[in-house]
């Protein structure tokens, strides 16, 4: 008897971008290079407001997306939210692989 798991919400966002605190920098330079029309980009520090509840709205986001792409670099071992970000990306395109997919980007300093 083989289980069907819950349908995803329609998405929001094309793209959801997780990456360390400290690649900050990095991470909105690809958001900028990434926002061309038709594309619906979501990084947090640029589309949550003040007040937003961020540990709702993140994971929330994140679902509502079609990829979540993972800044990697030398800084990513100790980043507990980008790890969590990783983590649930991995596991929303092992549920859903027909509707999400996690893309990984090696920043400058990585080593495997």
């Amino acid at each position: 008897m083989s289980r069907s798991l819950p349908a995803l919400p329609d998405p929001i966002w094309d793209l959801f971008v997780a990456y360390p605190s400290p690649d900050r920098d990095a991470a909105r330079e690809l958001f900028r290079r990434l926002l061309v029309p038709g594309y619906r980009v979501f990084l947090d520090i640029e589309c949550l407001l003040p007040g937003d509840d961020w540990d709702l709205e993140i994971p929330q986001a994140q679902r509502l997306s079609l990829v979540t792409v993972a800044l990697v670099s030398a800084k990513s071992e100790s980043a507990h939210y980008a790890r969590d970000e990783v983590h649930a990306g991995i596991a929303l395109s092992r549920a859903h692989p027909q509707r999400h997919r996690i893309v990984p980007v090696y920043l400058e300093g990585w080593t495997d």
